[in-house]
């Protein structure tokens, strides 16, 4: 990823965010028609968890997935409870993949980029650098 200038970071990292409680980032790709493996071998990537409508959600749930979906998250390989890091690895999973997933924008399909964040005490929040906005925005 390109850096910023260092006045461009208004918060330093901060890997034990006191605020935090635990925090990821994931990629999700809801395919309409193509299979949830295809779009891991279209990416080149592995996945952390996919599902094809009707299949069951979990070996505990009778529920059953309504559509296909493909996801890549950063839980399993960050230990940081700062988001930004878990931002850098995800972006650098699938940033050298961005060809592809601009291709796969031409097909019936959704994808979002989800940083979800748990508090730890009720309040605070991860605040994030332009250099993690801008390459969200390139892909």
């Amino acid at each position: 990823m390109n850096e910023l200038p260092p006045n461009n970071r208004l918060t330093p990292y901060d890997d034990s965010y006191g605020t935090c409680d635990r925090t990821c980032a994931k990629f999700l790709v809801y395919p309409d028609s193509i299979e949830p493996i295809e779009i891991g071998r279209r990416l080149k990537l592995e996945t952390t968890l996919m599902k094809a409508r009707g299949e069951k959600l979990s070996v505990t749930s009778n529920g059953v997935a309504p559509r296909h979906f493909w996801m890549i998250s950063s839980e399993e390989h960050v230990i940081s409870k700062g988001l930004r890091r878990h931002l850098d690895w995800l972006l650098d999973q699938i940033t050298p993949a961005s060809q592809q997933i601009l291709s796969l924008q031409l097909e019936p399909c959704v994808m979002r980029i989800s940083c979800v964040w748990w508090s730890a005490v009720g309040h605070g929040g991860p605040a994030l650098w332009p250099k993690h906005l801008l390459a969200i925005g390139r892909l």
